[in-house]
Formats: structure tokens, sequence, C-alpha cells
């Protein structure tokens, strides 16, 4: 085990294709805050990756569950992946009212003021046109939004 200070907030890994070694000594070196640390008698290759500066890769749709008229009941799907680390869902917004990721939400067409009701524990919403929002950030802090159009009549409701 050694350290050096200049490394303490570095992104260091061991290098890929030690870390898909079958030497299973080589696969334990590993490095955090600073420290390598590397088993007696064992060479290992470490790299410092760039900073991340790319955005999570966002995932979104409203599948359509069932259609009740020239209106539907839609279920939100949103997920988020990352090259290099974790990324996290940070909102979701059907127009501006905030659905959570797997709710139902029953889409009602209208001419009028944009509105909406819980009804039997379901969300309700009457809208022109709708709009599925969805955001992700990684652990960099990277962040990035995909808004998906809803359409307004639900294929096969002709």
């Amino acid at each position: 085990t050694f350290g050096v200070d200049e490394l303490t907030d570095a992104d260091v890994i061991l290098h890929p294709v030690q870390q898909t070694s079958t030497d299973a000594v080589v696969r334990v070196s590993s490095f955090a805050a600073g420290t390598f640390t590397v088993p007696a008698r064992t060479t290992a290759v470490f790299v410092e990756l760039e900073p991340d500066v790319t955005p999570p890769t966002v995932d979104a749709a409203a599948e359509l569950v069932s259609a009740r008229g020239t209106n539907g009941v839609f279920r939100v799907d949103v997920s988020c992946s990352d090259d290099r680390s974790e990324a996290t869902i940070t909102s979701i917004l059907i127009n501006s009212t905030p659905v959570g990721n797997g709710q139902e939400v029953f889409l009602i067409t209208s001419g009028g003021p944009e509105r909406q009701q819980v009804v039997n524990g379901q969300l309700r919403m009457w809208a022109p046109s709708f709009e599925l929002t969805a955001t992700c950030v990684d652990e960099s802090g990277n962040e990035s939004t995909v808004v998906v159009d809803i359409p307004l009549e639900p294929p096969g409701l002709e």
C-alpha cells in the first residue's frame, strides 16, 4: 500500500485489461483516495480517467395501457444509464405535473384549460396536448433531460 497525495481526488482505476484478467491476484489491486493497494509480487497498471463530462442517457415513454374513447390510460416508463457511474432520475413530469416512474395516468384530451384530479387513487389530467419530461443526473453532476410528446389519440383508437 502506498499513497500519492496529488492523486487524492483523482479518478484512478485498475487498467481494464487487468480488471478482466484471469489472474485473481492482480484483480484485487485497487485505488481509493490517493492510496494504491497492490498484492505482494504483483505488477498492476492503473489509469487516470478524464473528468466525466458526459451526461447520462435518458429513456422515457408513456405506454398505452388501455383506451377509453379518444383518451387513454398511460404508464410512465423512465430509465437512466451512464457510462461511468450511477444515474438517478431526478424528475418526471407530464406537462408540469410531477408523476412517478411506473405510475398510470388517465389522459383526457380537452380544449379547455389544463387541470388534474385524483379519482380512486388515479391521476386524471385534462389538456389539449401532453408532454412527458424526464431528467436524470449522474454522480458527477451531469444532467440530461428528454421530452416526449404523448399522442392526443392513442394508437388504435380510430
